[in-house]
């Protein structure tokens, strides 16, 4: 019975792990190198902050992993939760959930902060249900990068003000580590991503490197709202969404992220996959090593029982040398008498 709990355990988990339905529920997210039908938007935006497009697309990836449905919030006990509604009709009723919950929330590619929905709506004219719009979202993403540079230069501060963790490289290591994995060859040629930057070394412009190495896709992703036009806003920096900023001067970076919840789920299943073998293997070792041994048990026993005189025979014998006669003894009077009786039988 054990034994067929364990394989069925085993089973479940492998095709769980394994199958398609299940790493597309794990990881729901787009590739961050996979081109998108808002890639122009993003390349649009890029230009007009005088940014490397790779840049604005690593923090975008490190937002919310390039899902245009990516709603994000902090509970009362500090765990941040990620949910990636599959549809953009699921994002507006969990975005309706978390508004009733008093919650705030952050929505989109750029993960606007609840509390910056009514001044984007004021100055940009985008109401919160079209943030999950990925042209809008991101216009409204520049425009609050926009205010981080103007506060804080053209530097990586910006980024971290962007997210709300001003003095903490935190942030600053997840998204140079986006860059690096998206763009090797751009830190590998760059003398100013060969480590982790500091908080005030300068951003990638635009017209530094090559702005191309996105191509476009599509020309109806979306509306055409202009960052150029816009004037600058009283829009506050988003709220914090990383605990404990505080400076982290032992940061040992190497150019990669955490790998995806699906890669994790292979890899589990790759390395448990021997280990529950094993175990099988050892348990029906245990029930072999248990099933000999009690063979072994009966066979002796009854050996024993063969060699071991009837009860019958042991009472006779015990009541002959009660009456001073051996059985031999017994056998033969026996004998004597047969012999005597059967000539008396001939005369007769």
């Amino acid at each position: 019975m054990r034994l067929r709990l364990v394989w069925l355990l085993t089973c479940c988990f492998i095709i769980w792990g394994l199958s398609p339905s299940s790493a597309a529920a794990q990881d729901p997210v787009t590739l961050s190198t996979t081109p998108t039908a808002w890639t122009h938007c993003l390349h649009q935006h890029a230009q007009e902050l005088d940014l490397h497009p790779a840049l604005l697309r690593a923090l975008i990836y490190a937002e919310s992993r390039n899902h245009p449905f990516a709603i994000g919030w902090t509970d009362e006990t500090g765990s941040r939760h990620s949910q990636f509604p599959p549809t953009e009709q699921a994002a507006h009723r969990l975005m309706q959930t978390l508004k009733q919950r008093g919650q705030q929330f952050d929505a989109g590619l750029g993960q606007i902060s609840s509390t910056n929905h009514g001044t984007i709506a004021d100055i940009l004219g985008i109401q919160p249900e079209q943030l999950f719009e990925p042209c809008r979202n991101l216009t409204a993403a520049s425009h609050i990068l926009h205010e981080q540079i103007l506060r804080h230069g053209k530097t990586w501060q910006a980024l971290a003000g962007y997210n709300g963790s001003v003095g903490s490289t935190k942030y600053i290591a997840i998204v140079h580590g986006h860059l690096c994995r998206q763009t090797p060859d751009l830190c590998r040629n760059s003398s100013l991503l060969w480590s982790l930057p500091s908080p005030d070394t300068p951003l990638l412009s635009a017209t530094a490197f090559e702005a191309s190495i996105y191509e476009n896709t599509s020309d109806d992703a979306g509306p055409d709202l202009s960052f150029a036009d816009l004037t600058p806003s009283r829009i506050p920096h988003r709220a914090a969404t990383l605990p404990n900023p505080d400076p982290i001067n032992d940061i040992v970076h190497i150019g990669h992220t955490l790998p995806s919840p699906s890669t994790m789920m292979t890899l589990g299943v790759q390395i448990l996959l021997p280990l529950l073998f094993l175990i099988s293997l050892l348990i029906v070792c245990t029930y072999v090593i248990r099933t000999i041994l009690w063979s072994y048990q009966l066979v002796r026993d009854s050996v024993r029982a063969l060699h071991r005189p009837s009860p019958l025979a042991l009472r006779r014998t015990s009541s002959d040398y009660e009456r001073g006669r051996s059985p031999l003894s017994v056998h033969r009077s026996q004998h004597q008498d047969e012999s005597l009786q059967r000539p008396a039988a001939r005369v007769a």
